[in-house]
């Protein structure tokens, strides 16, 4: 498929949003945003916050993180991914706090990319919220933790939905990337 053999970067037109769902340190965010700023095609004005970084930011459960962060003693690596993202930070919309309890608003996304579905129930938001905003024949979802043997889930929600995306391609032991290739309304959500 054309989206495999190609960068993001020249994937992404600009006709929709980039959302990554559960970014941590802001690593996957400062690739995604430096696609941004790499993108021939789209006009300068466009580009203004189209990466849409959510992420909790707090250091609970990460006591194993074993990372030189001036500021996870006080449980939160916020300021970290502004660090790391501070030339970028012009492309990039931090979205910090609980994703169950925010909403998308239902702008279009031409890339998602998922590493927050982390429960049932993050899964389920992830699904009614950000599903209905693909873009049939565009857009592209990457499911992070797809082979986890923990989040069973994200294997069950995208056979669910087989009928509604093409499968493109998966990092052995990680990742699996889809097409979305039919519209998934409301109603199937």
């Amino acid at each position: 498929s054309d989206v495999c053999s190609s960068d993001l970067k020249d994937y992404w037109r600009g006709d929709g949003e980039i959302v990554d769902l559960g970014c941590l340190y802001g690593l996957t965010t400062r690739c995604l945003a430096e696609g941004v700023a790499l993108n021939e095609t789209v006009p300068v004005e466009r580009k203004a916050r189209r990466v849409f970084a959510y992420d909790l930011f707090l250091a609970q459960d990460y006591e194993w993180w074993n990372q030189d962060s001036p500021t996870l003693h006080a449980g939160s690596w916020f300021t970290d991914f502004l660090r790391v993202n501070a030339d970028r930070l012009d492309h990039i919309a931090p979205c910090p706090g609980d994703l169950s309890k925010m909403n998308w608003g239902g702008k279009p996304i031409e890339i998602l990319m998922i590493d927050a579905a982390k429960t049932w129930r993050l899964n389920q938001w992830v699904v009614s919220h950000m599903f209905p905003a693909l873009m049939p024949e565009r857009s592209v979802v990457i499911q992070q933790d797809y082979v986890h043997y923990a989040e069973y889930w994200i294997a069950i929600t995208m056979e669910r939905f087989a009928d509604r995306f093409e499968h493109l391609d998966t990092v052995f032991g990680a990742s699996s990337v889809y097409r979305c290739v039919k519209q998934i309304g409301r109603a199937h959500v």
